[in-house]
C-alpha cells in the first residue's frame, strides 16, 4: 500500500509477466517473494520455483529472455532464500552466479537479496519496514535497509491495524525482540546503487 503497483500470486507468476506490462504500467520496484534453491556447481540445479509449480533454472534465466530488469528505475528485491549466494564445486573455479548477480547483468540497477535461507515471518516484516522507511521518510535504499535491520535487532517496530512501521526514527519504542537474532535480519544484502 505504500506504492501503486500490481500483485501477482501463485499461478499468475510467470517469468515474462513483467515484460508484458504496457510501458505506462511499469514500476520502479519489483519484489519477488518465493522459493529459490541453490546447488553448487551446476546452474541447471539452481532453481527459482514459480507459483504454477514450474521451476526456472539459473541457466535458463541467464540464457533466456525471462527476467529482463532494465525497465526498472530503482530496485529488484529477491527476498527468497539464498538469492545472493553463488556456488562452486570445492573451489574448482566452476562458480555458479547468484540470482542477484544475474539480475544485475540483466539490467537491474540495484538488487536486495539474501545470503541464506530466511524465515517467511521475519522476512515479511523486514520488507515492510524497508519499504516503509523508503517511502515515509525518503531514505536511500542502503539507509532504509540499515534502519529495517536495526528495527528487528532492537525491537523498534510496531504493528497497528495490520500496518508495520519502524518507529526508531520517531523516537517511539516497543519491546518486541522476537526477531533480534541475526538469522532474521543479517542475510539481506544490497548490491548496486544504494541511493
Amino acid at each position: 500500500g505504500l506504492k501503486p503497483g500490481v500483485d501477482y500470486y501463485d499461478n499468475d507468476i510467470t517469468p515474462d509477466k513483467h515484460t508484458r506490462l504496457p510501458e505506462s504500467e511499469r514500476y520502479s520496484v519489483l519484489q519477488m517473494a518465493g522459493h529459490f534453491s541453490i546447488n553448487p556447481g551446476n546452474m541447471r540445479n539452481c532453481k527459482l520455483f514459480l507459483g504454477d509449480g514450474n521451476a526456472l533454472s539459473l541457466e535458463t534465466i541467464k540464457l533466456g529472455q525471462e527476467f529482463r530488469f532494465n525497465f526498472l528505475k530503482d530496485l529488484v528485491t529477491l527476498s527468497a532464500c539464498n538469492t545472493a549466494v553463488a556456488g562452486s564445486v570445492f573451489g574448482s573455479g566452476a562458480e555458479v552466479q547468484s540470482f542477484a548477480t544475474l539480475a544485475q547483468k540483466k539490467g537491474a540497477k540495484s538488487v536486495l537479496a539474501t545470503l541464506w535461507s530466511v524465515s517467511d515471518d521475519s522476512t515479511g516484516l523486514l520488507m515492510q519496514l524497508f519499504y516503509d522507511f523508503r517511502e515515509r521518510y525518503g531514505l536511500t535504499k542502503a539507509e532504509a535497509l540499515r534502519k529495517a535491520q536495526l528495527a528487528l535487532l532492537q525491537g523498534d517496530w510496531q504493528e497497528t491495524e495490520g500496518i508495520v512501521r519502524g518507529v526508531n526514527i520517531t523516537g517511539e519504542t516497543t519491546t518486541s525482540r522476537r526477531y533480534s537474532h541475526p538469522y532474521h535480519w543479517a542475510p539481506f544484502v544490497l548490491m548496486g546503487n544504494g541511493l
